[in-house]
């Protein structure tokens, strides 16, 4: 599915389960789809900055930096009208938002956006920091760690738009 297929009336959060004793995964869902974490791809170009086994993804068109910031926004308000069914204490809004680690942060340098994704070991070993990508990500959970809330977005394909 295209980026601006998914329609974020369609992306439900299920509820937690236990990874450890200190740490539970919600998964994320498209509509009917409860087995599969959701796949989409962006036909635009990012600039990748790879860091250890994770990599940075330069954010070069607003309307993509509009959908990431939206799937943001729509999963922390989701969970956080969900929550008071999952834990035992209802969490203030702003203790409740400054625990959601955002995976969109400034690039001072570039005077844009980057957003911050785990990357398939696959992928590792084809591409170089630097590169353009249009990138094919998977979003399958939210995970807590008791400390703070993480959105698990990930690079699982990219088609290099590097000229040769």
């Amino acid at each position: 599915m295209n980026l601006h297929d998914l329609s974020f009336n369609h992306v439900h959060i299920q509820p937690p389960k236990p990874v450890d004793e200190d740490h539970y995964r919600f998964a994320i869902h498209y509509t009917n789809d409860y087995t599969n974490p959701i796949v989409f791809r962006s036909m635009n170009p990012y600039k990748i900055n790879i860091v250890k086994d994770s990599c940075e993804l330069h954010i070069k068109h607003k309307s993509d930096l509009l959908f990431f910031n939206g799937l943001y926004k729509h999963l922390t308000n989701a969970l956080y009208e969900l929550h008071e069914e999952w834990f035992e204490n209802k969490f203030e809004r702003d203790k409740y938002d400054a625990m959601f680690k955002h995976y969109l942060y400034p690039n001072i340098e570039e005077n844009a956006v980057n957003i911050k994704c785990t990357i398939c070991k696959d992928i590792l070993q084809e591409i170089q920091s630097g590169c353009l990508i249009c990138p094919t990500f998977e979003l399958a959970a939210i995970s807590f760690d008791q400390v703070s809330f993480h959105i698990e977005l990930k690079l699982i394909h990219m088609e290099n738009k590097d000229p040769i």
